[in-house]
């Protein structure tokens, strides 16, 4: 009697934590981007990519991903990522191109290892929501960045959920692969985010668009995407042939799942081999398997465009 006690206390426990991580995801009035970051298969996200506009980018440590690469393909919003390794380094590239509206992290060994990763982890985007061991909060975390904090509760087993609000401005750079030459050259990118709309404004012009939810597909690349396949990227790609562009580089395409989008049209400063720049892109997702050195498969990609 005890223990059926004990598990519909789990369960409402359970069904709360949901209610509020729901009921905080049901403000966005507008497609959201969000990342989670885990070290198992179990990725909570899943339970919102059919309710929700916009795109769940999973991000798994796990050594085994054969299961959650099944799941994700009955989800048209859905990025696998399984990066190789995933370093501090990586989390700081991650956050200077991309932009994610909210952040989960759990059951991730590299936060228990080095608990002051949350520095970097709050430079992903405006929301971070991060399942940590009790009393992570007054040991690790400084006096300003537990004013970031919004909402705070318990998990059970020695465990809580801390919400962090942390709104990220800007971009550090267009994509991960660049030069610092081209990066100097690059212009400004300011992003203006709220729960109805999100902006991005480039340049000295202030050209001003509405922001495309997804990930880069250099970013994709680099952190070894699973899913989409070669198979649905090619199927993307090839319908840009018949789409005008003067840069369609992998630089300008966004990753949203079983759809890719290009983005960044009539910028002046490109004048690009349309057929050649696609033809590229196509040939290096024709591998069955990818150069286990991502930095080789855009480099391979480079000699593609410009020979």
């Amino acid at each position: 009697m005890k223990y059926i006690y004990y598990g519909i206390i789990f369960l409402i426990t359970c069904e709360n934590l949901q209610a509020y991580l729901e009921d905080f995801l049901f403000q966005f009035k507008r497609p959201v981007t969000v990342l989670e970051i885990t070290g198992t298969q179990q990725c909570n996200s899943l339970s919102y990519a059919h309710r929700y506009k916009g795109v769940f980018v999973l991000l798994c440590q796990s050594e085994k991903i054969d299961t959650l690469k099944k799941k994700v393909q009955d989800y048209s919003n859905s990025v696998l990522l399984h990066p190789k390794e995933f370093s501090t380094s990586s989390l700081v590239q991650l956050a200077s191109c991309e932009h994610f509206d909210v952040t989960l992290v759990h059951d991730w060994l590299v936060l228990d290892k080095n608990p002051y990763i949350l520095s970097a982890l709050l430079t992903l985007g405006d929301y971070l929501i991060i399942d940590v061991s009790v009393g992570y909060v007054d040991r690790f975390l400084t006096e300003e960045q537990k004013e970031k904090i919004f909402y705070q509760e318990s998990l059970g087993q020695g465990k809580e959920r801390i919400y962090f609000k942390n709104l990220k401005t800007s971009l550090g750079k267009a994509r991960w692969c660049m030069s610092s030459n081209a990066q100097s050259h690059q212009p400004s990118y300011t992003i203006v985010s709220t729960f109805t709309e999100k902006k991005l404004i480039k340049g000295s012009h202030k050209k001003t668009s509405d922001w495309v939810p997804g990930i880069n597909l250099v970013t994709a690349i680099m952190l070894n995407v699973v899913y989409p396949t070669n198979e649905v990227l090619r199927s993307n790609i090839k319908k840009f042939l018949s789409i005008d562009h003067n840069d369609p580089v992998i630089g300008n395409m966004i990753v949203q799942g079983k759809r890719v989008k290009l983005i960044d049209f009539d910028d002046s400063r490109r004048n690009a081999d349309h057929e050649k720049c696609l033809k590229a892109a196509l040939k290096l997702f024709t591998w069955l398997h990818r150069p286990k050195d991502p930095y080789t498969a855009i480099q391979k990609y480079s000699e593609y465009v410009h020979n």
